[in-house]
């Protein structure tokens, strides 16, 4: 008989970002009209929050592509940057941060909302 517990998986940023969109994806399918309204204006302020997650994870992201490129264990073997990985590491750096600006305007638009928002009530 064991007595201690079996070790538990730990998941890795993969396994953890695929919950993340599996929850989104549940998130925009639940019907809203079920839902308290202080609900809906907390999951403005949720979704703020996410979305100031995604900065960290890109920024990992592209940390370790960029160790992985200079340790050379990274090739590009198809698409317009074949042979050339810190290239194709420059573009994916340009787009990351496109998308990291892009992500913090968005987060700020729903910060916003959620401010807004946080002043209704049901009508009595």
């Amino acid at each position: 008989m064991r007595l201690s517990p079996e070790p538990l998986h730990q998941p890795d940023r993969s396994d953890l970002l695929r919950l993340a969109q599996d929850a989104l994806r549940r998130a925009t399918t639940a019907p809203g009209h079920r839902t308290d309204s202080p609900e809906l204006v907390q999951q403005l302020g949720q979704l703020a929050g996410i979305l100031g997650e995604f900065d960290s994870v890109v920024t990992l992201i592209q940390a370790e592509l960029q160790r992985r490129v200079r340790e050379h264990r990274l090739v590009v073997t198809e698409g317009p940057f074949v042979g050339e990985p810190e290239e194709a590491l420059a573009t994916t750096a340009l787009w990351a941060k496109e998308a990291r600006a892009a992500s913090e305007q968005t987060r700020r638009a729903i910060e916003n909302a959620h401010i807004a928002a946080s002043g209704l009530a049901e009508a009595c």
